[in-house]
Order: structure tokens, then C-alpha cells, then sequence
């Protein structure tokens, strides 16, 4: 998708069947801007390039002239051994997005705001890295992130991302293990971590949206909102960071 023929429209004429879906490859070049009619599943089931720039992101929002969370219903990314690369994106108004496949997952320097769902949810068997992104679920986003894997082996990494204004910030399940450093958790509603996962987690230098020193391995739980009931893999959460990570969100 060419900037030169930017904005797009992404619009159906059969509302009983409202999928767009691609088989093929799609790169979409900095400066492109797509408005997505109500209701619209947008489904990549091959290589999928977002390549925005620092100073000319990739825009993908609502077609409505009052926009609202979950306007159009969600992006589904990658299938088989393709790859998802997406560089300075800015999505809004969506419900959710879907991570699939076994192929390369690097999502940086992006912002995914006002979702009704889920900002990101991953049900690969292979890794996703998710660097220096906010996802803000602006007060109406279930869960920030949700990861879910049925391999031991799979590494997810979040580091210097800011997950906000969620319900949830991340959710875990089955066996899904996760790096999430250098991060900021600011005003999510429940909890900033959940989920049931027999994989070990690596939660370390992170803002919990708590300020003190006086968190332990008896009280870290409550204190930081990670919940503890169903994460039965060895949790590291020390040392924590007092206050918001230097560098964190896009760059």
C-alpha cells in the first residue's frame, strides 16, 4: 500500500460477510492511512510489513465520524511461517488484534489505543517481541496484552512499553512463558498481570504504578497486582522500579 495513494477506505458491500481478507504478501509504506467501516474484520493470512518512520507513522483508525472502541472488529496477522513486522503503527478503535503462525513477530515503537478487547492477543507457537510500544486501553480495553501458547519453549519479550488504562494489563495462559522488562504499568483497573500459566516469568525493572520500597516476596503480589493464584511457574519480580521507566513507549 503506497503512500501515494493514501488515505484508503477499507469498505464492504455485503455486511453479512464483513471480512477483507488477504492471501498474499502486504507491505504498507510510512505515511499510509486506512479508515476501516464499522464492523470490518481485516484478515492477513501471509507476510504482513508495517513500515512507518518516527516522523511519518502508519495510521489504521475508524471510518465513523464519532469514533468509539471497537468500531471495527479486529486484524488477524500472519498463519504458517510467515512473517509480522510492524514498525511506528498507530491503531485505534479496533477490538482486538490476532497473532498467529510460526514466523518472525516484531512489533515496535507502536502505539494501540481505544480497543474494546484486547490491544494484543498472541496465540502463536513461535516468539513475539514487542519493543519500546504503548497499549492503552484508553479505559475501555479488557487486556492489554494476552499471550497464549501450548509449547514450553516459546519466549515472548515485552521491554520498554507502556500497557495502561486496561482492565488487564497482561494475561497469560497455558504454557506461555514472557520476558516483560523495563516496562510501565500505569492504572490498570484489576490486575497488571494474570492469567493461568505453568511457565516461568521474568518481571523484572518494571513500574507497577507503585511508588514505595516497601514490596517483599510475601506482598509483592497484592502490591504490584500480579496475581498469583494460577501462575504456578517461578515468578521473578525483583528488583521493581519506583518510578516511570526512562525511555519507555515509542521512540
Amino acid at each position: 500500500m503506497n503512500s501515494s495513494y493514501s488515505p484508503y477506505l477499507f469498505r464492504i458491500s455485503d455486511p453479512s460477510s464483513p471480512f477483507i481478507t488477504n492471501n498474499k504478501s502486504l507491505t504498507i509504506e510510512a505515511g499510509v492511512t486506512i479508515y476501516v467501516d464499522d464492523g470490518i474484520s481485516i484478515n492477513n493470512w501471509n507476510d504482513l510489513i508495517i513500515n512507518g518512520t518516527s516522523d511519518n507513522h502508519v495510521k489504521i483508525t475508524s471510518n465513523s465520524g464519532t469514533p468509539a472502541a471497537g468500531d471495527w472488529s479486529h486484524l488477524y496477522a500472519g498463519t504458517g511461517d510467515y512473517t509480522t513486522s510492524i514498525s511506528y503503527l498507530d491503531i485505534e478503535y479496533y477490538s482486538y488484534i490476532q497473532l498467529y503462525g510460526t514466523g518472525s513477530c516484531d512489533i515496535t515503537d507502536s502505539t494501540f489505543s481505544n480497543f474494546s478487547t484486547t490491544g494484543i492477543n498472541s496465540t502463536r507457537n513461535a516468539p513475539v517481541n514487542i519493543f519500546y510500544c504503548t497499549i492503552d486501553g484508553s479505559g475501555s480495553g479488557d487486556r492489554g496484552i494476552y499471550l497464549h501458547h501450548a509449547i514450553l519453549s516459546v519466549t515472548d519479550i515485552v521491554s520498554f512499553s507502556v500497557i495502561k488504562n486496561c482492565s488487564y494489563g497482561v494475561g497469560m495462559q497455558g504454557k506461555a512463558y514472557a520476558e516483560i522488562t523495563y516496562t510501565d504499568f500505569i492504572n490498570n483497573q484489576n490486575q497488571n498481570v494474570y492469567g493461568s500459566s505453568s511457565a516461568d516469568l521474568t518481571l523484572t525493572n518494571n513500574y507497577w504504578d507503585y511508588t514505595d520500597t516497601d514490596v517483599n516476596s510475601g506482598n509483592y503480589d497484592s502490591k504490584l497486582k500480579i496475581n498469583t493464584n494460577n501462575l504456578t511457574g517461578t515468578i521473578t519480580w525483583s528488583p521493581y522500579s519506583t518510578s516511570q521507566v526512562s525511555g519507555a513507549g515509542p521512540r
